[in-house]
C-alpha cells in the first residue's frame, strides 16, 4: 500500500505543468497595515529552480537566488516567505502609498523562466484622520489648522491643543500636540507673556497643528 502510495505521488509530480497561482480577487488594505500576499508555483519533475522574483509595476521589489541568497530592489518592507521550491508568498509591511500596483512573480530554473499569466492588483488607501481643537477645555471645529480672520477679541486668548485621531483596519492611534498659549494684547505696548504666539488686539493668528512624537 505504501508503495503505490509513493508510486503515486511520483506520478503526480511528474505531472505537473508550469504555473502560478495567486489570489483571484485584488486585494486592498489601508497604509500602514501588513498585507501577505499568498502565492505558489508548480514545475516539472526534473527542474531546479535557481531565482525567484516579485515584481511590482514590472520594477523588480525582491529576488531569491540560489546562489546568492534573497536581495531587495526597494526597503525591507517588503519579505518573502517562500523558497525555491513551490512557495512564493511574500509579505508587505508596513504597507506605504506608493505600494500600490499590479504584482507579479516569475520564477527561473536550469532550462527557462515563467511568470504568471496575471498581475494581483493591489490598491492601498489613506489612514482615516481626525482633528480637533480644544481652546480652555471647550471644543473647536476640526482641522489641522486653526486659523483666526481679523477681528480676535480678548477672548481668542488662552490655551490651545490639537489632537489627531488616525485609524485604519488594523491601526489606531492618539496624538496629542503641546498646547500652545496664544496672547492677544490689547495695548500697542507688546510683551511675550509666555512661549507661544502673540496677537495684537483685532489682528490675525494662525496656529498649526505641530507634533512632538506623543501618542497614546
Amino acid at each position: 500500500m505504501e508503495a503505490l502510495l509513493l508510486l503515486a505521488l511520483s506520478i503526480l509530480t511528474a505531472c505537473q505543468d508550469w504555473g502560478v497561482t495567486l489570489p483571484a480577487d485584488p486585494l486592498a488594505e489601508r497604509s500602514g497595515s501588513c498585507v501577505t500576499i499568498p502565492c505558489s508555483y508548480t514545475y516539472p519533475e526534473g527542474q531546479l529552480v535557481r531565482a525567484v522574483t516579485w515584481s511590482q509595476n514590472k520594477e523588480r521589489i525582491v529576488e531569491l537566488t540560489a546562489a546568492a541568497g534573497q536581495g531587495y530592489g526597494k526597503a525591507e518592507r517588503v519579505q518573502f516567505l517562500g523558497d525555491l521550491q513551490h512557495n512564493c508568498t511574500v509579505r508587505l509591511n508596513p504597507l506605504a502609498l506608493g505600494d500600490r500596483g499590479a504584482y507579479s512573480f516569475e520564477f527561473q530554473t536550469q532550462s527557462q523562466s515563467w511568470r504568471s499569466p496575471r498581475a494581483l492588483c493591489l490598491t492601498v488607501s489613506g489612514l482615516d484622520q481626525f482633528y480637533f481643537w480644544v481652546h480652555n477645555y471647550e471644543d473647536l471645529p476640526r482641522g489641522p489648522s486653526l486659523q483666526f480672520e481679523q477681528g480676535t477679541t480678548l477672548s481668542y486668548g488662552g490655551n490651545y491643543t490639537c489632537t489627531e485621531w488616525v485609524s485604519g483596519t488594523r491601526l489606531g492611534y492618539l496624538a496629542i500636540s503641546p498646547t500652545t498659549y496664544v496672547a492677544i494684547l490689547d495695548s500697542i505696548d507688546w510683551y511675550q507673556l509666555s512661549p507661544g504666539p502673540m496677537a495684537g488686539f483685532g489682528a490675525g493668528v494662525l496656529l498649526l497643528f505641530l507634533l512632538s512624537n506623543l501618542r497614546v
